[in-house]
């Protein structure tokens, strides 16, 4: 696993920050345009830097203790199990976040263009689309949140980590 993530997690990551600069930097949607692209590049740069972060605490300290664990045995992680549980976990949900961003786009412009007139009010398929975009949202957030529950009741049934530590 640390190889893995030195040599193949790590580097995409940084790709990652680095595209998406690229992309909003040369794109119509801009990095300071929606506060939502700049929502998401910050969410990029700190899941990066958690990940270097992590890659260099937990994951190297975790390798060490399957490296000098028996043959046939299972390693003890210690106190590194339930944290590389945990940190796996908050990935997953700032990746969702990000992902939940992408899709529905929410919050606007951070600066609106003033030019154009308001005054005419929402148009009838204006509405609509709202209405259509929150029923999506509310069927996506029901679908996670299934999941999640599967996953807690899943996971319970089988001890939890008591059974994972040795």
């Amino acid at each position: 696993m640390d190889l893995v993530s030195k040599y193949a997690i790590l580097p995409m990551s940084l790709a990652s920050v680095l595209t998406g600069l690229i992309l909003a930097l040369g794109t119509p949607w801009g990095l300071f345009r929606y506060y939502w692209v700049f929502i998401k590049f910050v969410l990029g740069v700190f899941a990066t830097i958690a990940l270097i972060l992590h890659q260099f605490v937990a994951i190297s300290e975790a390798s060490k203790k399957v490296m000098i664990a028996t043959v046939g045995s299972f390693p003890n992680p210690g106190q590194f199990g339930p944290q590389l549980v945990f940190d796996a976990a908050l990935a997953f949900l700032v990746l969702l976040f990000a992902t939940l961003l992408s899709v529905y786009k929410p919050w606007g412009m951070i600066r609106k263009d003033h030019s154009k007139s308001e005054a005419d009010g929402a148009s009838p398929r204006t509405i609509e689309n709202l209405r259509f975009s929150n029923l999506k949202l509310k069927i996506l957030l029901g679908s996670i949140a299934i999941a999640i529950i599967l996953f807690v009741i899943f996971h319970l049934s089988k001890n939890g980590l008591g059974k994972h530590i040795h």
